[in-house]
């Protein structure tokens, strides 16, 4: 990811962790907005920000990404979170509702994501994906966020991540909102 950004450039992190996407960004010049709800983990996240040396570049809130997004005006945002689901409700699901066991998946967060981005700004957006629906199940989901915010959009890459579990694939989609 830190070859990815610009110096300068505005990134809110939405599910920071410990910074595995946060603190490289932060080292190639952007500022981060990270959000992490977690205490652990946002604590591991203050502790990362200053080893790195980039605790100036990193503004961290330990609150819901949702809290925040309308404070934001980010060139980039990153949705390195991709639910909680299990493999076998993420198998057995064909439906873009997804209530079953599932609970906080990804693309009930495209909203939040797309009310802090600016026009012409990226969304890396991660998702969970049965094998069966691979590519099928992100776009739709993405396009009907897009389109409900009244907004338009260019796939710039996809890809694989790894295999999430059997019949489940983690896979991102860069995308250019206007």
């Amino acid at each position: 990811m830190g070859d990815i950004v610009e110096a300068n450039e505005c990134v809110f992190d939405m599910f920071a962790g410990i910074g595995y996407f946060t603190l490289p960004m932060a080292r190639a010049g952007a500022r981060v907005t990270a959000t992490e709800i977690n205490p652990t983990a946002f604590r591991y996240l203050l502790e990362n920000a200053v080893l790195n040396d980039v605790g100036d570049r990193v503004d961290a809130y330990m609150t819901d990404c949702r809290d925040l997004a309308t404070e934001i005006d980010a060139d980039r945002v990153v949705m390195g979170y991709y639910g909680s689901a299990d493999a076998d409700a993420a198998v057995a699901d064909d439906d873009a509702d997804d209530h079953g066991t599932r609970t906080d998946e990804a693309h009930e967060f495209l909203p939040t994501a797309l009310e802090a981005l600016v026009p012409g700004g990226v969304v890396h957006y991660h998702e969970a994906t049965p094998t069966a629906r691979l590519w099928d199940r992100p776009m739709e989901r993405l396009e009907a966020a897009v389109t409900d915010a009244g907004r338009t959009f260019d796939v710039r890459n996809r890809r694989r991540v790894k295999s999430h579990s059997a019949g489940v694939e983690h896979v991102v989609l860069d995308v250019r909102i206007e």
